[in-house]
C-alpha cells in the first residue's frame, strides 16, 4: 500500500500541539504516514470545506467560534485516536469520519497559514 506524508504546517512551531506534526524528521522521529487513498480523499474534502458545517461534523462538540489554533489542537487529538484505531483494525474504525477529521485539519491549517 503507498502513503503519503502529511506536510507540515508553517506555523507549527506557535501551536504545542503540533510538534508531533511539526518537528524536524530524525531518525527517533519518523514522518507521519497515511494511505494515500486517505490523503488524497482528505485533500478533495478539505477544498470543499466549510467551517460551519464540516466542522460540527467532524468533531461534535467542538466550538466553531473557538480560534483556529484551539480547534486544530482538538483535531490533532481526533485524528490520532482515529488513525490508531485504522491500524488496530478496530470494529468502530469509520473512515468517514477519519476523512472528516484530516479534511477539516488541513482546512484549518491552511486558514491559519493564509
Amino acid at each position: 500500500m503507498k502513503h503519503a506524508v502529511l506536510p507540515d504546517p508553517a506555523h507549527a512551531e506557535a501551536i504545542p500541539a503540533l510538534a508531533a506534526l511539526s518537528a524536524p524528521r530524525t531518525e527517533a522521529t519518523p514522518p507521519l504516514l497515511r494511505p494515500r487513498l486517505l490523503w488524497r480523499a482528505a485533500k478533495a474534502g478539505a477544498r470543499l470545506y466549510r467551517r460551519d458545517s464540516h466542522l460540527r461534523s467532524a468533531a461534535p462538540g467542538l466550538d466553531a467560534r473557538r480560534g483556529p489554533r484551539a480547534v486544530i489542537a482538538k483535531l490533532v487529538e481526533m485524528e490520532a485516536v482515529w488513525e490508531a484505531r485504522r491500524r488496530a483494525h478496530a470494529p468502530d474504525y469509520a473512515v468517514r469520519r477519519h476523512v472528516l477529521v484530516l479534511s477539516a485539519l488541513l482546512a484549518e491549517r491552511a486558514a491559519l497559514e493564509g
